[in-house]
């Protein structure tokens, strides 16, 4: 079992869990790494950086199999639990995003753009069962699309706080 740690130093460290023992560096983010995640099987990592990357890591080798160019920073990551794909999210120049981009696991090609509102996406989840996508977003809202027909079923506003949909999390 392993933890991976993403920094601002550019790298994403993996650790094994039992002895704290760095296993292995995964160098090649030219910015802040912003969000990691592993794919469902653990053979893979996938991070979002402020160097408007996105990055799939093979573990074994800690290799990047590939690396994926954006117009966005990229504050988070997710893996869909059934294998079929990741979504990534952030913000532009402006400090505004227009979408969220869902990309194909095995291809790692651009399959869909979902609409987001405008402000930073804080937190991004898939349901347990991959039918639900959630995001949360610094603007006090959460929204939660279906990964069916990539449709927006409910958009949650909170009228307190200033961040209250950022850790969206769907179960």
């Amino acid at each position: 079992n392993y933890v991976a740690t993403g920094s601002k130093d550019k790298s994403i460290k993996l650790w094994e869990l039992k002895t704290g023992r760095e296993v292995r560096s995964l160098l090649g983010h030219e910015m802040t790494v912003n969000s990691i995640r592993f794919s469902p099987d653990g053979k893979q990592l996938i991070s979002g950086s402020n160097d408007k990357t996105i990055r799939i890591w093979d573990l074994t080798t800690g290799k990047s199999l590939q690396t994926i160019s954006t117009t966005d920073y990229i504050i988070a990551v997710a893996v869909d639990p059934l294998k079929r794909f990741f979504v990534a999210g952030g913000y532009n120049d402006s400090g505004y995003p227009d979408s969220a981009m869902v990309y194909d696991l095995k291809s790692y090609k651009l399959i869909r753009k979902l609409p987001i509102d405008e402000s930073n996406t804080l937190g991004i989840m898939f349901s347990p069962d991959g039918k639900l996508l959630a995001f949360g977003e610094d603007n006090r809202v959460a929204s939660v699309f279906s990964t069916d027909t990539w449709q927006r079923i409910h958009q949650f506003t909170f009228t307190d706080g200033w961040c209250g949909g950022c850790y969206s999390l769907v179960q």
